[in-house]
């Protein structure tokens, strides 16, 4: 018996059968850590942010991160980021105090740019039109969502003056910040928000002339509790969007997670097969392929999401493709920081 088992592992060794290359391949983590923000800039840059102040950034691919917890905010949850380049980037914490916070030296110093000190406020991601004009959504203070606006790369931030619409939440209504996905560009003057709890919907707007024009689109997604809902949306141009969420107290719960638009947001469609459970971020990837994550799991879709399957039961927050480049990036518990394999062939 053991002479056939040898011949049979040199039989998969030579015709690389029996040792697949992993799909997600972790590349560094620091236990105690959750990181919820992650920005790959292009194949060189990639920048992370998470619990206990930590910033992390590689500038060789994610070969070396360097860990640095922000001096005075050892406490701060930074669940988003935006990164320009290697030296320049943008981190938000969720809860009290509010602050944003901008470096312009690869994280050596941070400069104060936004902080509340209102426990009401509760900001939950970042989206950016282009490098000067970014904006952040926070959960709904006296009914309204809060949202920041800054035209300057984050130097300054301010309450949003030119809208045209109301943000009027509803009972229980509010945004996740569970991957800092809940705010997303769609197109190139449009943009998306996404909320959950007691209504779950789906806010489409027009960008013009400095103003935004609001369309409220329902999605079937589960819905009705504090821990149910959309918590990620993501857009392929103006009319190609997915929403992913679930309940993030049952993640292996499968029913209306997930659902996709193809005109605008009018009409949201289930896929014929699901992802495998709670899913905290979506990203579209190419013309063809998404990919979504939660602490579960990981699914992609090769079909323009009619159908799901299971890319890794390795489960992440969040997962981002670079800005520039074909390289895709995972981050989530325990400061796991993860890169999709290259060579990793992904058919339905």
């Amino acid at each position: 018996m053991k002479f056939a088992a040898y011949i049979l592992f040199l039989f998969f060794l030579f015709t690389g059968f029996a040792m697949p290359a992993q799909k997600i391949n972790v590349l560094d983590s620091l236990k105690g850590v959750s990181l919820r923000g992650l920005c790959p800039v292009d194949n060189k840059v990639v920048w992370a942010s998470g619990s206990k102040g930590y910033v992390v950034r590689s500038t060789n691919g994610g070969k070396f991160f360097s860990w640095k917890q922000v001096p005075g905010f050892e406490k701060s949850d930074f669940r988003d980021i935006e990164a320009f380049d290697s030296l320049n980037a943008v981190i938000m914490s969720s809860g009290t105090p509010a602050v944003i916070l901008r470096t312009e030296n690869g994280g050596k110093d941070w400069k104060e740019a936004y902080r509340s000190n209102d426990s009401a406020i509760f900001l939950d991601g970042m989206e950016w039109m282009n490098r000067g004009e970014g904006f952040v959504l926070g959960d709904p203070v006296n009914g309204q969502f809060l949202l920041l606006h800054t035209k300057d790369s984050g130097k300054t931030w301010a309450n949003y003056e030119h809208v045209r619409y109301d943000l009027k939440a509803a009972k229980d209504e509010a945004a996740f910040a569970a991957s800092g996905t809940c705010i997303r560009k769609a197109g190139f003057d449009g943009l998306v928000i996404a909320t959950g709890g007691k209504q779950s919907r789906i806010l489409i707007t027009k960008y013009v002339r400095h103003h935004f024009f609001l369309q409220s689109k329902e999605v079937p997604i589960i819905q009705g509790k504090p821990s149910t809902g959309i918590f990620s949306v993501a857009f392929r141009g103006p009319k190609i969007g997915v929403v992913v969420g679930g309940d993030y107290l049952d993640d292996t719960l499968t029913d209306r997670n997930c659902y996709y638009t193809t005109d605008g947001g009018n009409i949201w469609i289930r896929p014929k097969v699901p992802p495998s459970g709670y899913r905290s971020c979506v990203e579209n990837i190419n013309k063809r392929m998404w990919i979504a994550t939660g602490p579960g799991g990981t699914d992609f879709s090769n079909s323009k999401c009619k159908k799901w399957k299971r890319l890794s039961k390795k489960g992440f927050h969040v997962v981002r493709k670079a800005k520039q480049g074909p390289d895709i990036y995972f981050s989530g518990s325990d400061g796991r920081i993860g890169k999709l394999d290259p060579d990793s062939k992904l058919s339905d």
